[in-house]
């Protein structure tokens, strides 16, 4: 299992190189349980989570973060309709490559975690992490970074800001 505080660790990632004022946005991808989608609705974005099966309803308190928050349940593809500023991913399975060739086609910034091997051209991979990654920038272009996140387990978040 990974880090327990590794929402947080990337919603800090998300607010420090997509600021709000820029993007005010975030379509977040693959979170389940909403523990990013809070994390980022905390911190003042406007965040669309589509996950087909949420695992999980956050307690919102009050409802203070609620106005910031929308649920689609649907899969995530590639063709998705992408409306908000940025997309976004957590370890979102099979949804990782699918997340790339939305923001490409759409022209739009993302930021993805990748996990494990799962969905379209993973088996490409054939179970190396540099290759992954590799693949997943060729989707992408070259404008695509990578940092490593302060947390333990998969860590590594592929993004472009452009």
């Amino acid at each position: 299992m990974g880090d327990v505080g590794r929402n947080r660790v990337f919603a800090r990632f998300i607010e420090t190189n997509f600021p709000k004022r820029r993007f005010p946005s975030v379509c977040c991808v693959a979170d389940g349980k909403m523990e990013l989608a809070l994390a980022l609705a905390q911190r003042g974005y406007h965040v669309t989570v589509v996950e087909p099966r949420m695992r999980k309803t956050p307690a919102f308190g009050n409802g203070k973060w609620q106005s910031r928050l929308v649920i689609r349940r649907e899969v995530f593809s590639g063709d998705s309709d992408v409306p908000e500023s940025v997309v976004i991913g957590m370890h979102p399975d099979e949804a990782t490559s699918e997340i790339v060739l939305a923001a490409k086609r759409l022209s739009k910034p993302f930021a993805v975690v990748p996990c494990c091997f799962k969905g379209r051209y993973s088996a490409d991979a054939r179970g190396d992490s540099k290759r992954w990654l590799a693949i997943l920038r060729g989707l992408y272009g070259s404008s695509t970074m990578t940092t490593q996140l302060n947390m333990t387990g998969k860590n590594l978040v592929l993004f472009s800001s452009r």
